[in-house]
C-alpha cells in the first residue's frame, strides 16, 4: 500500500486497507488536488473503485503540527493548498454516490458507515469539530476508552474514522472492534501498535502540537510519539515527568498543556 500510495498518510492507507478487507464499506482520502488523478489510477490498480469530489478543499483550521484538522470548499482547484476528497470502495455505485453527495452531511455519514448517533452528535458539535482533535466527551478529568481516541490520527494511529458520540456508544465500539480485528488479521504487529499507541495519555501545547505515552507507576510518561516539535522541547527524551499542566526532562520542561486521557479499556490481546 504504502509503494502504491506514497503521497498519503498511513492513516490514509489503514482506511484504505480495511476497506480492502471488507471492514469498512467505503474510505474518504485527502490528497494534494493536482495529485488526485495519480491517486485514483493507483485505487483502481488495487482493485477499488475511485471518484473524486468535484470540489476542492481549502484547510480553515490546523494545528501546530500542520495537520488539517477541518478545510472549507473550494473552487480553487489549482491554488498550491488546494486538496481533494477521493472516496475508493469495493462498490462503484457506493462510491459515486459518496461523491455526488460529499456536502451532505447526513447522507455522506450514512454512506461511510458512521453510526447514525455519531453523526447526528457531530452536526450539535460542529464548532468543537471544525477546531479540535479530540471528541466532544474528551477531557473532562476522567480516563476515556481508547478505542475513543481520534487524536492520533496525524501520526497514523485510529481505530474509528468518525468521532463517537460518547465513551459508550455501543455502535461506534463494535465497529472499531471490526477494524481492529481486520488489522490484526492484515497485519497483527501493526494491529497490536494501534492498540498500544491509542491506549495512551495525549497531551497538547498551543504552539508545540501533541506529544502521546503511556502513564508510568511513577507518575511519569514513556513517550511514543509526538511532534517533532514538541519532542525537541523536552530533549529527545523518552521518559519524561509529570507536574501540574506541564512535562518535565531534566533541564527541559514545557507547561500550559491540555491533557486527555486515553487509557481505559482491556489489555493489548483484546484491546477493545
Amino acid at each position: 500500500m504504502r509503494a502504491a500510495l506514497p503521497q498519503l498518510t498511513q492513516a490514509a492507507r489503514v482506511d484504505l486497507a480495511l476497506t480492502l478487507a471488507g471492514a469498512k464499506p467505503l474510505a474518504r482520502v485527502s490528497c494534494a488536488y493536482r495529485e488526485a488523478e495519480s491517486v485514483i489510477g493507483a485505487l483502481r490498480g488495487l482493485g477499488l473503485h475511485a471518484r473524486r469530489w468535484e470540489r476542492a478543499l481549502r484547510p480553515a483550521v490546523a494545528d501546530a503540527d500542520d495537520y488539517v484538522v477541518s478545510a472549507v470548499a473550494s473552487d480553487e482547484t489549482a491554488a498550491p493548498d488546494a486538496r481533494a476528497f477521493v472516496f475508493a470502495a469495493r462498490d462503484g455505485e457506493l462510491a459515486e454516490l459518496a461523491a455526488r453527495f460529499t456536502d451532505n452531511d447526513v447522507i455522506a455519514g450514512r454512506l461511510l458507515g458512521y453510526p447514525d448517533c455519531c453523526v447526528q452528535a457531530y452536526l450539535a458539535h460542529r464548532d468543537h469539530h471544525h477546531a479540535r482533535l479530540e471528541p466532544a466527551f474528551a477531557g473532562d478529568g476522567g480516563a476515556q476508552p481508547y478505542w475513543t481516541n481520534t487524536m492520533l490520527d496525524v501520526f497514523g494511529w485510529h481505530l474509528l474514522s468518525h468521532f463517537p458520540c460518547r465513551a459508550d456508544c455501543a455502535a461506534s465500539r463494535a465497529q472499531a472492534m471490526r477494524h481492529w480485528e481486520a488489522l490484526c488479521r492484515l497485519d497483527p504487529g501493526f494491529g497490536l501498535a494501534t492498540a498500544r499507541h491509542l491506549r495512551s495519555l495525549v497531551l497538547r501545547h498551543p504552539r508545540l502540537g501533541l506529544v502521546y505515552g503511556q502513564p508510568l507507576a511513577d507518575g511519569g510518561l514513556r513517550l511514543l510519539g509526538g511532534s517533532a516539535a514538541f519532542r525537541a522541547a523536552l530533549g529527545g527524551a523518552e521518559r519524561v515527568s509529570r507536574r501540574p499542566g506541564g512535562l518535565a526532562a531534566g533541564d527541559f520542561a514545557v507547561s500550559g498543556l491540555e491533557a486527555f486521557d486515553f487509557t481505559a479499556g482491556s489489555d493489548d490481546v483484546h484491546p477493545v
